[in-house]
């Protein structure tokens, strides 16, 4: 019952806050251990009884955690309130009772998450901005709480630090992740509150019952409410902020052809599907799609989310390939517009990433909205727009739309321009008259313009100017002469080419008719844009070197002939006024000026740059375009140095990532590179290397210090790093950090990147290493760019996890198997699926491609492998194992399996009943590179070659467990295969079948693969190492800590240049291959993540002196200074035996070392006076035995006389003078070996499996228990740490609950709240006064909670994948620094500081010296990190 009491009182918490009066209770509460003497100073301290109250019930809550009879000694002070106190409570109290009994109030509590309803997330998001400026949080909070819309540790979360609109904010942000019941409730709680009745009724008349309207907050008007606005004023409102196109000044009704559109637009009413408005250029069916979503009933009953508009283009290069890059943009731009969730905007970084999040985007904040695409060239295009919406598109292309996964397509032809009365009135309008005053040539012109819209604007514009009879008849006539000129034109990707003389004919008049020479050559210098591209105001002031007034009034004139366009204004930056120019001008211009020409032009455009800013193009003001093109522009031109000078410039570089899209920056490098002049080619290299290397960093809205906090971690010799460091010379304002003791080699990352959201499973690089195909648990299949990232192609289709995929040789057909019984083939280049074979029974493991794409190879975890046809799907051999099957010597045969007539292996009864459970199961499968038979691997470790008609042919024998990948080289001669249950991977021969050779790991071995060459294997293991291998001599070549999770897959290059791995948490590197012998590796040397570190003072700073054991030479070495120069190679450590722990003496003095078996060292280093050594290390004293287990754990006591021993189950404490063992404490589990001395070096606080003992030093007899940390059985401590004056300990546990205690009573300070599926707590500190504790958490964020309030005052997602696994505050207490996959340095007031990445994934801790300006660390990729801070 007194568990239950706590559901009583949070359900009466309203009431509470109203009716008690706290400080005449104070006095009762206390004796009866409700509060502590110094929680009735925190209750007093606040201001009103209101937040006396809260804070009161407050502790309350926070006490019950480790001492739920606290509710019921309240109550029973309550109960007694009305004679001591003379407060009314009888009624209150037994609403407490009555309540602590109802199950439906306990389940109020249990704050689950859930999903939004369409309607209710559509309301919700449609008034949120109402919601953040107009709500008190504080006001209704306690009627929140009492409803069960938020927990306690919530409260505390939007309360910490934060403003009245970042409270409602954050609540709001909360009520998307609660629910729809949560939802309702909340919109009870505010139609209860008289201040914000009006919210409650804005919220309830969008729910079902009441005037059911989904939407957004862009389809919505701000804080009007829809129904008051005329029809009128909802179109203009809607369409203004969808950016949709405004009607031209000069317009001419299409009713029928409108009306067409509309009629297919409603049927998206009750279903999402793509609308496609399709027909030839200049035909105006980007008018007709403006036009059809103007009209009132339709946006109100079929798009009540609203219309948003977004001009596509043709997004092909000149070869035809879809540009991948400029796609990206368009994507991201109008998911930008859409998301409106700004406090933490997420750009992705590839093409699947960015549609994924942008069906989120609509799903979430624009439920019933229609999606425009307009001008959509190529099906590839139309792909990427695939977000589960509803759509309309406009294209040339009929089938635009054919490959779209979506419900249904409608189609509408605008095969016919305007009839000859259109025409006539569109005259009329351009001329401002009426079409029975137009000339008698009227008929004349109308008829070569063939009913083009775009031809009669054009012709109109020039009439405009001068409408004299003569002019008329000139039109005419060069109408007459020119309709046989044509301009090519790409219709879509299949290469429709069709002819427009009247257009090529228009566009040419249209010219010649300009009204001066500067005009045309402005004109003219059209030529030098691309396709697609906005270009802004001020941009053209600049290329044609005009003022401002004078280039708006020309670039109108342009758009009165309707030889541009000005864009819809906000569509693309709302500080710009933009401009484009239309395809089919640009045909015009390209096509008909020779290239010389066009050359000389981009000279002028980088000229007129080069003039404003005397030379220095890295400090040009943004104008939204030269950041983007001036180097195409450049290279255009010829200019090699400029180029060069640009590409290897730092600030050029930063300015690109600012101002421009960083998508396109590392494919300027590729495109780029082999264009610059000599002396350029090893400094643009190293840049190119570092974006490839951060591109994920850089495109999620890096900052410039960022970018160049980034630099400054490149190796000093580089040119990057010698930039940055000049540019933050003399600043004294910020941090920056400068990596020591960086090698002076570059950057070995071609590329790193994270493309699926699950992990990969397996990869193939395309026959030319151009392209690579992966795939994920996620059930998504990708063909990506092997040098940007960039991805190609999604093939989705697939129910479960895919386990492998394959390319044919010529790559053309992708086959991918999946744990949903199938195997898919696709087209690689329309991405259509051409066969679903579904004949497996059971998982299909793997799946290969014969060499003439003719047959496909599965196999499923029951061992029945098939071969069948890629097109037709019949079988053409099919046989299963089973667990109990002989091993067949290497000896052809055809005796097993038994074959039916038709050459089908049968299966008998008997295997049949088996099922899975007595067969092999295959894992791996693969056709040798003649194409004339096949090899499978089981899960029992045999490996067995097969004929194309699943005739045995011989078997490799010697692996045990499974073999989960075989890999043949080139030539068909030798094959590689990797070992799961041995930890081996072997290479065999492949007639012969005898293993040539036999590669021992540490740990089990999942994939592997031969270079090009035949000269070397590389394999990938579960502890993350990628290993390369010299197969002739066996030894291992490279030893690559590249990923901290499984790695399931790693390649060669077809070229053998790179090395491609893929882990478990989705992260694939692709790095630069070694190639020659062991004699040529790069020598880096790598350490093991545990190290410790002693800082010496030299003069006004501090000086390491680190302790850490060499990877390579499995040696323990000591290195010195912040360059990490090596003085002691290596330590007495005894022969035959395996370090384990290590630790330096806090004087750095003495050594302990512990080993595997138990043994314990103590080791003396000093300076030695004699030459050829700087230090000497000699051995102390040495115990066999100190433990019967590994030693895991050693601390030094900070007087350095003793030192406490930690195995799996006993602390051991030594006399560090002599070695004699004072004290035994024995545990069990992970917590036993956390361990913390006191200042004094006569105390101990040590994790145990109840909590936190303190006990002493030299007796091992305990002293203080601290409980109540540990909630169930599986719960352990993962961090134990003291405050500085030793008053008070935490600890932080798997369960995510952080507790503080007094070191003096035992008893709690602080605990933290666990909620469900809460992150574990991984890291832990106090501040030095004590009045803080941060935590680090596995979802990557941070916390702060005020120990002496117990309320949290920070919360910091970071953003990471990785545990936040070390956090610790400065000597002064006014900083954090916290080690996850990056170094963050923060202020305890919010305040991010500054961000070192790691070249690995993860480190073990960070250690720093006293004045908090160096700091040490080392990853799991082997690297020594010492940095220190630059300025300060």
């Amino acid at each position: 019952m007194e568990g239950r009491l706590k559901y009583g009182f949070l359900a009466n918490h309203k009431e509470l806050i109203e009716r008690l009066e706290p400080v005449e209770l104070l006095p009762f509460l206390i004796p009866q251990s409700v509060i502590s003497f110094e929680e009735k100073e925190l209750v007093q301290h606040e201001s009103t009884t209101t937040l006396k109250t809260d804070r009161l019930l407050t502790i309350v809550h926070r006490r019950a955690a480790s001492d739920p009879d606290v509710y019921g000694r309240l109550l029973g002070v309550l109960k007694d309130a009305e004679a001591s106190s003379g407060q009314e409570l009888g009624d209150i109290v037994k609403k407490i009772e009555e309540d602590s009994k109802r199950e439906d109030v306990r389940r109020r509590f249990q704050y689950t998450i859930g999903v939004l309803e369409e309607a209710h997330n559509a309301a919700l998001r449609m008034h949120e901005q109402t919601i953040v400026q107009g709500l008190s949080v504080d006001e209704i909070m306690p009627e929140l709480i009492s409803a069960g819309v938020l927990s306690l540790e919530e409260k505390d979360r939007i309360h910490g630090g934060a403003t009245e609109n970042e409270k409602a904010r954050r609540l709001v942000n909360l009520l998307y992740k609660r629910g729809s019941y949560v939802f309702e409730l909340f919109v009870g709680v505010l139609l209860k509150s008289d201040s914000h009745r009006r919210l409650g009724e804005l919220l309830r008349k969008e729910l079902p019952g009441g005037s059911v309207l989904s939407g957004s907050r862009m389809g919505s008007v701000d804080q009007v409410n829809r129904e008051e606005l005329s029809d009128e004023q909802y179109v203009v409102e809607v369409l203004k902020r969808g950016h949709i196109p405004p009607r031209h000044g000069v317009y001419v009704e299409r009713r029928k052809m409108t009306e067409k559109i509309r009629r297919e637009l409603y049927k998206l009413k009750d279903k999402d599907g793509w609308v496609v408005v399709h027909g030839m250029a200049g035909f105006g069916k980007t008018v007709l799609a403006a036009e059809a979503v103007r009209d009132a009933k339709l946006l109100r009953e079929v798009f009540p989310g609203g219309v948003n508009w977004l001009t596509v283009g043709q997004m092909t290069d000149k070869n035809g390939e879809v540009n991948t890059a400029n796609l990206l943009i368009k994507i991201q731009n109008i998911t930008d517009r859409l998301d409106e969730n700004r406090t933490d905007r997420y750009r992705p970084t590839n093409l699947e990433a960015a549609t994924d999040y942008l069906q989120k985007v609509i799903s979430e904040q624009h439920p019933r909205s229609l999606l425009i695409l307009d001008d959509v060239w190529s099906t590839e295009v139309a792909q990427a727009f695939a977000v589960r919406c509803r759509t309309m598109v406009t294209s040339r292309n009929s089938l635009v739309a054919s490959s779209v996964p979506t419900p249904q397509v409608f189609s509408v032809s605008v095969s016919e321009g305007f009839s000859d009365d259109e025409g006539r009135i569109l005259l009329a309008q351009w001329l401002r008259t009426t079409p029975d005053k137009l000339s008698s040539h009227a008929d004349v012109i109308l008829k070569y313009c063939r009913g083009s819209p775009m031809a009669i604007a054009l012709i109109g514009a020039m009439l405009r100017k001068n409408a004299r009879e003569a002019k008329w008849k000139a039109i005419a006539d060069k109408l007459k002469q020119k309709h046989a000129g044509a301009i090519h034109l790409h219709a879509s990707v299949n290469d429709w080419n069709y002819q427009h003389p009247t257009l090529n004919a228009s566009i040419e008049l249209s010219a010649e008719s300009l009204r001066d020479e500067h005009l045309k050559e402005y004109f003219e210098m059209f030529v030098v844009f691309d396709y697609d591209t906005f270009i802004s105001a001020e941009a053209l002031e600049t290329i044609w070197g005009t003022d401002a007034l004078d280039t708006e009034e020309f670039m109108m004139e342009l758009v009165g002939y309707s030889l541009a366009q000005q864009a819809n204004p906000g569509a693309i930056s709302p500080d710009y006024l933009m401009f484009y120019i239309h395809d089919i001008v640009l045909d015009y211009l390209k096509d008909t000026m020779p290239k010389k020409k066009q050359e000389e032009l981009h000279r002028k455009v980088v000229q007129r740059y080069s003039d404003k800013c005397s030379g220095a193009f890295a400090h040009l003001p943004n104008d939204n375009y030269v950041y983007q093109k001036l180097l195409g522009h450049v290279a255009a031109s010829g200019n090699s140095e400029l180029l060069g000078d640009l590409l290897s410039h730092l600030q050029w570089l930063i300015s690109s990532v600012l101002y421009g899209n960083a998508n396109t920056i590392l494919a300027n490098y590729r495109a780029y590179k082999s264009k610059v002049a000599p002396q350029f080619i090893s400094s643009v290299q190293q840049f190119e290397l570092f974006v490839s290397g951060h591109m994920y960093v850089l495109a999620n809205e890096a900052k410039q210090e960022d970018i160049i906090q980034l630099a400054l971690l490149q190796p000093d010799t580089s040119e990057m790093c010698r930039q940055a460091t000049a540019m933050v010379s003399g600043d004294r304002k910020k941090s920056w950090f400068k990596w020591c003791n960086k090698e002076s080699d570059p950057e070995k990352y071609a590329l790193k990147l994270k493309l699926h959201s699950g992990g990969v499973h397996d990869c193939q690089y395309s026959r030319d290493g151009s392209k690579v195909l992966s795939c994920s648990s996620m059930g998504d299949v990708k063909l990506w760019d092997a040098s940007t990232g960039m991805v190609l192609a999604d093939f989705k289709g697939h129910k479960d996890q895919v386990t492998c995929c394959a390319m044919s040789s010529s790559d053309k057909l992708v086959v991918s198997s999946s744990e949903d019984l199938t195997v898919k083939v696709w087209d690689s280049q329309s991405k259509r699926l051409l066969s679903d074979f579904t004949q497996h029974r059971y998982g299909v493991q793997c799946c290969a491609i014969s060499p003439d794409e003719k047959l496909v190879l599965s196999a499923d975890i029951d061992s029945c492998c098939m071969i069948w046809n890629v097109h037709s799907r019949q079988v053409l051999a099919k046989w299963r194992l089973s667990a109990v099957s002989p091993l067949v010597s290497p000896v052809v045969t055809s005796e097993e399996p038994n074959f039916s007539p038709a050459g089908l292996p049968t299966r008998t009864s008997s295997q049949e009943s088996q099922g899975s459970g007595s067969s092999e199961g295959m894992l791996a499968c693969a056709f040798t590179p003649d194409g004339k038979s096949v090899v499978t691997a089981s899960q029992r470790g045999t490996i067995r070659r097969w004929t194309l008609m699943g005739q045995f042919l011989c078997s490799y024998l010697g692996h045990s467990g499974q073999v989960k990948s075989c890999q043949f080289n080139r030539e068909g001669t030798l094959m590689a295969t990797a070992c799961v249950g041995d930890c081996t991977a072997k290479v065999w021969s492949v007639s012969s079948c005898s293993c040539e050779v036999t590669l021992a790991h540490t740990s089990a071995v999942l994939s592997c693969d031969i270079s090009p060459d035949s000269t070397r294997l590389i394999t990938g293991d579960t502890e993350g190492f990628v290993k390369v291998w010299s197969i002739a001599q066996g030894t291992l070549l490279q030893d690559l800590p590249l990923h901290w999770d499984f790695v399931n897959c790693v390649l060669f290059s077809p070229s053998g240049l790179h090395i491609l791995s893929a882990a478990d948490n989705g992260l694939i590197k692709i790095l630069w291959s070694e190639q020659g012998g062991e004699e040529e590796q790069h020598d880096t040397v790598q350490y093991h993540r545990r190290f410790s570190a002693h800082f010496s003072k030299l003069g006004d700073g501090y000086v390491p002196l680190i302790l850490c054991y060499n990877l390579k030479e499995k040696k323990l070495q000591l290195v010195q200074g912040h360059e990490a120069t090596p003085v002691l190679l290596g330590l007495p450590t005894p022969e035959g035996h395996t370090p384990r722990s290590w630790v330096l003496s806090n004087h750095g003095t003495l050594v302990v070392v512990g080993y595997e078996d138990g043994l314990l060292q103590v080791i003396s280093i000093e300076r030695s006076s004699s030459a050829g050594e700087e230090w000497v290390a000699t051995e102390k004293w040495k115990k066999d035995h100190a433990h019967d287990w590994k030693v895991l754990k050693c601390y030094f006591a900070p007087d350095d006389s003793k030192l406490i021993t930690c195995s799996l189950d006993q602390h051991k404490t030594w006399s560090v003078k002599d070695g004699r063992e004072l004290a035994v404490i024995s545990g069990r589990g992970i917590g036993v070996r956390l361990c913390v001395f006191f200042k004094d070096s006569v105390k101990v606080a040590s994790a145990q499996e109840n909590g936190v003992l303190i006990w002493s030093s030299a007796t091992g007899v305990p002293q203080l228990h601290c409980r109540g940390i540990i909630q169930s059985n599986g719960d352990s401590i993962l961090c134990v740490n003291l405050s500085e004056d030793n008053t008070r300990v935490v600890a932080s546990a798997t369960s995510g609950m952080i507790m503080v205690w007094s070191t003096v009573t035992g008893e709690p300070v602080l605990k933290s709240t666990v909620l469900p599926l809460s992150p574990c707590a991984r890291s832990c500190a106090l501040s030095p006064d004590g009045s803080l504790v941060a935590a680090g958490f596995d979802d990557g964020s941070l916390q702060i909670w005020s120990v002496t309030r117990g309320d949290q005052v920070a919360y910091w997602p970071t953003g990471s994948d990785y545990w936040m696994i070390d956090v610790a505050f400065s000597p002064k207490g006014d900083k954090v620094v916290t080690l996850c996959d990056t170094i963050e340095w923060w202020k305890t007031d919010g305040t991010h500081v500054k961000t070192v990445l790691l070249k690995g994934t993860f480190g073990k801790y960070i250690k720093f010296s006293p004045d908090f300006c160096t700091f040490v660390t080392i990853d799991n990729a082997g690297l020594l990190y010492i940095l220190t801070t630059l300025n300060e």
